[in-house]
């Protein structure tokens, strides 16, 4: 595990724009990317509390390369299946008291939300569809 030091810069969208726009895009692409090296995924330390890890998640494979660089130069672009997301990591990122960054710029900026949010977030878009 690598965890990115310094404090993240949240996005000025608000967090519900951001959210809608991760959840379309990941149910398009029926996945979401993240970022892996040897040790584990990539995190980052909450700029809200410093005892706090956010574990950011792309929804495509080119945003989530652009932030390989820097403190995460190295990492390598991983795909993860929607139905794994939602019914494993999203849960397990709740229990473990990880919040989820969306679709973060190369700087290390964007939005942090609860996975419970984020969770709620693609029920809803689901219930939409049926």
């Amino acid at each position: 595990m690598h965890v990115l030091e310094g404090d993240i810069v949240e996005s000025q969208i608000p967090d519900q724009d951001v959210i809608a726009e991760f959840v379309a895009a990941a149910l398009a692409q029926r996945q979401v990317w993240s970022l892996r090296d040897e040790e584990g995924w990539a995190l980052a330390v909450s700029e809200e509390d410093d005892d706090r890890l956010v574990m950011p998640f792309w929804s495509s494979a080119e945003a989530a390369a652009d932030c390989a660089r820097d403190e995460w130069a190295g990492f390598e672009v991983a795909a993860i299946p929607l139905d794994s997301f939602t019914e494993d990591w999203l849960p397990g990122m709740a229990d473990d008291g990880y919040a989820v960054g969306l679709d973060w710029e190369a700087d290390a900026s964007g939005a942090a939300v609860e996975p419970e949010l984020l969770l709620a977030a693609f029920d809803e878009f689901l219930d939409e569809e049926e």
